[in-house]
């Protein structure tokens, strides 16, 4: 009785659960002058990024419309939709698919 010997591999295999599902990811957080909010797509379809104040207010909105599948990312500067700089505070990152949503809390600190 013997055990067939198993190749070595530095490959770490990553499940395709991990790989293929909605990510939002903004960095640095918190910021000041500048954050780079990084999505990933499963797949190409209507997608909409968009800042929220603490109220509920829609302030900004990054992306509105059909993205490619993979990896994509923004900059926020601080700024509202008209261009003023938003007051230091909380704010929700939504990300929103037709088949799934991601939801990121990032604080701003205004100079």
């Amino acid at each position: 009785f013997s055990t067939p010997p198993r190749p070595a591999s530095l490959v770490e295999e990553v499940p395709m659960a991990l790989t293929d599902q909605l990510t939002l990811e903004p960095a640095p957080n918190p910021f000041r002058e500048q954050t780079t909010l990084t999505i990933h797509l499963p797949e190409a379809g209507q997608t909409n990024l968009r800042v929220y104040d603490q109220r509920g207010t829609l302030v900004r909105t990054l992306a509105n419309g059909v993205l490619d599948a993979g990896r994509q990312s923004f900059q926020w500067n601080g700024r509202d939709d008209s261009g003023r700089v938003l007051p230091t505070g909380l704010y929700v990152i939504r990300l929103d698919t037709p088949t799934a949503s991601q939801t990121k809390l990032i604080m701003f600190l205004s100079q």
